[in-house]
């Protein structure tokens, strides 16, 4: 997990402790043909729900709420398309979170 602004960049694993809390997501589109599933840094598939799955496509950031079952419920999403490099999101993830990094996410 790792702070922008008041908004923290999660990968799956971390979406259970915000839980009524916005965070912002990072995944590649696995379907698009209802709710979208995205697989994170680490290979986890996440469910957001959106009112239009047609614009997701590649990789994608969600601006979204956490709910009880996992899924989030998206406000804003960002293309980022298909040259996004997910290893380097995932080490970004870790510098962002470590202690000796983390104040200047915040």
């Amino acid at each position: 997990m790792a702070m922008v602004g008041a908004t923290p960049r999660v990968s799956a694993t971390a979406l259970s402790g915000f839980v009524g809390h916005d965070v912002l997501f990072v995944g590649t589109v696995v379907d698009a043909s209802g709710n979208v599933i995205m697989k994170d840094v680490d290979g986890r598939n996440v469910t957001v729900v959106t009112q239009n799955p047609a614009n997701y496509a590649h990789v994608m950031e969600v601006l979204g709420t956490v709910n009880h079952d996992g899924t989030v419920t998206e406000k804003r999403a960002t293309a980022f398309g298909p040259s996004f490099d997910m290893a380097n999101y995932k080490e970004l993830l870790g510098i962002m979170a470590s202690p000796a990094h983390r104040s200047l996410f915040q």
